[in-house]
């Protein structure tokens, strides 16, 4: 007997997703998830499929490691514009301020996550 996880999880309140860091490592990751966080960005990210993807988040290193890797703002702004053009939100991560500024950041939730959090609300 095989179990579909899809038919498993989707009454569930959860979100699936992936975290890649470079062009590459999304380029071989042929699932197609409900949110990518793209974090730490290494490199440019290029040009990237976001079919099937209902939201994004967007970060840089943080950490000790994070003097070591330098995370360009326009890398950001592609990701930011590709979702927008698709019209999915996009959430910058704070650690994004000192690299776009504050008054540069975006913080869009998800429909489902607003949902979620409309319900959380009224306990």
């Amino acid at each position: 007997m095989s179990i579909c996880i899809k038919d498993q999880i989707q009454n569930m309140n959860i979100v699936i997703g992936c975290t890649v860091g470079c062009a590459y490592c999304y380029a071989r990751n042929n699932v197609k998830h409900y949110h990518v966080t793209f974090e730490p960005l290494f490199d440019n990210p290029g040009s990237v499929d976001l079919s099937g993807i209902n939201w994004i988040v967007v970060g840089t290193m943080t950490g000790v490691q994070s003097r070591k890797v330098h995370t360009e703002p326009e890398w950001a702004w592609s990701l930011a514009d590709q979702a927008h053009a698709l019209d999915i939100p996009v959430f910058m991560k704070e650690d994004l301020v000192p690299t776009i500024g504050d008054e540069n950041m975006i913080q869009e939730m998800p429909e489902e996550f607003n949902k979620v959090l409309e319900v959380q609300r009224s306990w």
